[in-house]
């Protein structure tokens, strides 16, 4: 009798499991990666804030802040943040060099949603 009571309890934590881990995958798959790429944008200032800095869409935090940031062009510009940007994450080398992030006045920011 034990055994049968205890086989139900079993699979039901074991949907669980899958359910959470599931759920946790789905949420890492729903940033938006985007590229930093100065060198499409010779006349740039260099600003995080600048479209055409990225090579997809301008990491804005928007209003969940889900991006993923990636440095990895070789000899790219250093980036400049000058305001508050809310992002998911920040990868500095992913599959390339990296790059330089520079916060200066007023600039703040923040990864890890």
């Amino acid at each position: 009798m034990q055994i049968r009571q205890r086989g139900p309890k079993i699979i039901n934590q074991i949907v669980v499991t899958c359910m959470l881990f599931s759920a946790g995958t789905v949420f890492l798959q729903a940033a938006t990666t985007t590229t930093w790429n100065p060198a499409a944008n010779p006349a740039g200032s260099g600003r995080w804030t600048d479209k055409a800095n990225w090579s997809g869409t301008i990491p804005d935090g928007g209003p969940q802040g889900d991006y993923k940031c990636v440095f990895n062009v070789n000899g790219a510009r250093e980036c400049l943040i000058d305001t508050v940007i809310t992002v998911s994450q920040v990868v500095q080398g992913d599959n390339g060099p990296g790059g330089m992030v520079r916060i200066v006045n007023g600039g703040n920011l923040t990864a890890g949603r």
